[in-house]
Order: structure tokens, then C-alpha cells, then sequence
């Protein structure tokens, strides 16, 4: 995943929560036909103030809108995600510097920087592009 992207498409995008039909949040509907206006029996997506995406509202297109509406969440997830796996470098090079200057062993084999590593490793496989 690229982080620096994301940050950049968050800046430059559609503020806050998103919605998933006729109203806030994943539920609706709160908007009158006379309010949906040209969009009657579409689903849409977007700020409160206005619909950036719509969709029919059949079972997919639906579901597929709710996801979409949890992309501003998802985002967030992902930095800190990616705030915690960098802290989790950087603790494994503490505690293997730390254990290198002080002649501890092979940091390698001590359970705490192998976990460490193993989920890292497994976090940076899932964000991989």
C-alpha cells in the first residue's frame, strides 16, 4: 500500500465520514423523494452535504455502497496500522542493538524480536503493492 498516496487522497478528498444511502451513517433512509429528486431508487454514496457515487439498489450494488462508505475508516485503520508497524521496527532494532552492545546472544533467537519479526513480516506481505 502506499501510505504517502493515501495520506495525499485523504487530504485532498471528501472530508470526514461518508454515508450509504438516503441518510447518515450505513442506514437510511432519512431523504424525502422530493429531496432525492433525479436520484429516486438510486443508492448513494458520499458526505452528508452531497452524494459523490450512486448505485441501484439492489442487494449488491447495496452492500458493495456500504463498503465503499467505510473507505474513510479504513483509512485511518491503515495509517495507524502503519504508525504501529514502524514502532515495531524500531523496537526490534532496539532490542537487537541493545542485546549486540551488551553481548546478550543472537538476537535472533530470542522470542520477543522473532515474533516481532514474523508480524512485521506478515504486515508488510498485506500491504505490499
Amino acid at each position: 500500500m502506499d501510505f504517502d498516496q493515501l495520506r495525499a487522497d485523504m487530504e485532498a478528498g471528501t472530508q470526514g465520514d461518508w454515508f450509504a444511502g438516503w441518510g447518515e451513517g450505513l442506514t437510511g433512509p432519512s431523504m424525502s423523494s422530493a429531496q432525492a429528486g433525479t436520484n429516486a431508487g438510486m443508492y448513494p454514496i458520499g458526505a452528508s452535504d452531497r452524494s459523490c457515487v450512486g448505485a441501484t439498489s439492489s442487494a449488491t450494488p447495496v452492500i458493495d455502497a456500504r463498503r465503499i462508505a467505510r473507505v474513510p475508516q479504513l483509512e485511518r485503520i491503515a495509517l495507524a496500522a502503519e504508525a504501529m508497524a514502524e514502532m515495531l521496527d524500531a523496537f526490534i532494532g532496539a532490542e537487537v542493538d541493545y542485546m549486540d552492545t551488551n553481548n546478550l546472544g543472537d538476537p535472533g533467537q530470542q522470542h520477543n524480536v522473532i515474533w516481532g519479526r514474523k508480524a512485521l513480516a506478515a504486515y508488510r506481505e498485506a500491504t505490499k503493492t
